[in-house]
């Protein structure tokens, strides 16, 4: 890499980080909009799922009081389950009009939810195994999982570090599915692990001030700023969507 690919890459993941360690989500759909300018998929989609990986390593230990496994089991089960389903979707589902109904669902329900309104879900389990489930679809066709999760356990009314943790939780175990699986199609190799090596220092620099920013926030600006960063993301996706490949 040239020296102004490495700057910029280092740049991205730092922010990219920062918001992770923040909120605990966007990670990976800021780097991976914002790398793929400089750096071709194949390399991009391994650093920045390891890179993922070890985020929420740092923002699950940082959280480790506020993690229940109990609570969210099912939707990780569900999440890993679904993920098939959505590699298969990949070839019978138009992408664009995938990202456009999601988007646009999301963006309803982030302004809908800003203004005061929630779903009450009579079945528990139902709507944990339902939302995992479409994360896991939408992650194996579009990349999209985290969105869906964030605006549920926003409406579940999750604490800011309960909502931390538990995506940090589930981001874990399913960077550690897509490891092994990008292991099986050849795609960890030395030039990736080169990238990745450059770029450890901001990603942890990045992780810790996010995490610092984190611990200044109060839980309903945190609920406040998830649901902004949601319709942000959601508009993004649109105009993705809409625009000519």
């Amino acid at each position: 890499m040239d020296i102004y690919v490495v700057i910029l890459s280092t740049l991205i993941i730092f922010f990219a980080s920062s918001v992770q360690g923040a909120i605990g989500f966007g990670y990976a759909l800021i780097a991976v909009s914002l790398l793929s300018f400089l750096l071709p998929m194949k390399i991009i989609v391994p650093v920045i799922v390891i890179s993922s990986f070890i985020n929420n390593m740092i923002v699950a230990y940082s959280t480790k009081n506020f993690i229940d496994i109990g609570r969210i089991w099912l939707m990780i089960l569900f999440g890993a389950l679904g993920i098939p389903l959505g590699v298969y979707a990949l070839t019978t589902v138009n992408p664009e009009l995938l990202k456009l109904v999601v988007g646009t669902l999301i963006l309803i329900n982030s302004i809908f939810m800003i203004k005061g309104y929630s779903i009450k879900f009579k079945r528990a389990k139902l709507a944990y195994s339902s939302v995992g489930f479409i994360s896991g679809v939408l992650n194996g066709s579009v990349s999209i999982s985290g969105p869906p999760i964030a605006l549920f356990l926003n409406n579940e009314g999750y604490s800011k570090d309960e909502f931390r943790a538990s995506f940090a939780v589930y981001g874990f175990i399913e960077n550690i599915l897509t490891i092994i699986t990008l292991g099986f199609d050849g795609l960890l190799s030395k030039y990736m692990f080169s990238v990745l090596a450059i770029n450890i220092i901001p990603l942890l620099l990045g992780s810790l001030l996010g995490i610092f920013i984190s611990n200044k926030i109060s839980n309903s600006h945190f609920k406040k700023i998830v649901l902004f960063f949601l319709i942000i993301i959601s508009v993004v996706i649109i105009i993705n969507s809409l625009m000519p490949n």
